[in-house]
């Protein structure tokens, strides 16, 4: 009588643990990120309108967000979600601030760096890393001047 109750048991957990869906593979692979662009590419200074642009592709799940978080260069940080433009191609547009009177005085230092990140739908993550060179405005003029 045993045996006739743990056999109908054993089968019904076995469908509930088998397969899970037919099969299919997980997605474990993270988006591949390409043709990183950011213009200006050689200079930037504060107050300058910077954009930045990649080709992000998944071929399993597909991409869920693009992302890039900015350092400037006195520390600060600011994070912005790029838009699809269409053809796997993902853009954002900001305007760069920083305080100039906070930069180290170490001006090999002066860089605005660029973290992008991209997530797919089974939230595989990848991220790609560069940056710009930065440069500070003329100092402001006395008022009586």
């Amino acid at each position: 009588m045993r045996q006739l109750i743990f056999a109908p048991v054993l089968f019904a957990l076995s469908i509930l643990w088998g397969c899970g869906g037919g099969g299919a593979a997980p997605d474990n692979q993270p988006p591949r990120i390409e043709n990183l662009q950011i213009q200006p590419s050689d200079l930037i200074s504060s107050g300058t309108r910077v954009t930045v642009q990649a080709t992000i592709t998944d071929n399993r799940s597909g991409v869920q967000q693009v992302s890039v978080v900015i350092t400037y260069p006195d520390g600060q940080s600011q994070n912005f979600s790029l838009s699809s433009v269409g053809n796997n191609q993902f853009s954002a547009n900001f305007v760069a601030q920083w305080n100039d009177s906070a930069l180290p005085s170490d001006y090999e230092s002066w860089v605005v760096r660029f973290l992008l990140i991209a997530v797919d739908k089974s939230n595989n993550r990848t991220q790609l890393e560069s940056q710009v060179r930065a440069a500070i405005g003329p100092p402001a003029l006395p008022p009586d001047f």
